[in-house]
């Protein structure tokens, strides 16, 4: 018979989560259960409280996100301006651009609502990576698709982003997004 402690390390296995992630996420729907357990095996249950910065923008992102309950929010800060680009809600990934490489994050991420998140502890893939682990290749191949995904969705935004603040600075001295002088 299991005592609490093993109770409770079953409950902390962001593994149990994958029958409930694989009907609620896209990402995950796709993912077989053997890499998304290979995944969780470097991961681990968080509780965060409102207003927390999980990912600085300017600095290397580490974690990959997976919400489980409560918001995130993805957003960018350009020339005194923040802006929100996305909206994490269960089910959903944030971070996924640290995955695949380990240079200073172009965002934040931030805790809108108290969360529960499975961080993924991107320091431990990066190293089977570069070690040409099987598990670490098979992540990287899984989660590629969406990445794509994200970074043309995040490419649009911007773009939106930069057209609305250059309309409202047409003609008025300021600079542009882009940091350019009309």
């Amino acid at each position: 018979m299991a005592g609490p402690e093993s109770t409770s390390r079953r409950n902390d296995d962001p593994s149990r989560l994958l029958p409930w992630l694989k009907g609620r996420s896209a990402v995950f729907a796709k993912v077989d259960d053997r890499v998304a357990r290979g995944l969780f095996a470097l991961s681990s249950l968080r509780n965060e409280a409102r207003g927390v910065t999980l990912i600085k923008q300017g600095e290397r992102a580490d974690i990959l996100l997976v919400v489980i309950e409560g918001t995130l929010v993805t957003r960018v800060a350009y020339n005194k301006m923040t802006r929100d680009l996305f909206s994490h809600a269960p089910g959903e990934v944030a971070g996924l651009l640290g995955m695949f490489n380990q240079e200073p994050s172009p965002y934040e991420v931030v805790t809108v609502s108290q969360a529960q998140v499975v961080a993924v502890d991107l320091r431990k893939l990066w190293m089977y990576a570069a070690a040409y682990h099987p598990m670490a290749m098979a992540i990287h191949a899984a989660f590629t698709p969406a990445l794509t995904a994200h970074l043309v969705e995040m490419d649009l935004r911007a773009g939106k982003m930069a057209q609305r603040k250059n309309a409202s600075v047409a003609g008025t001295g300021e600079g542009s997004l882009r940091g350019e002088r009309r």
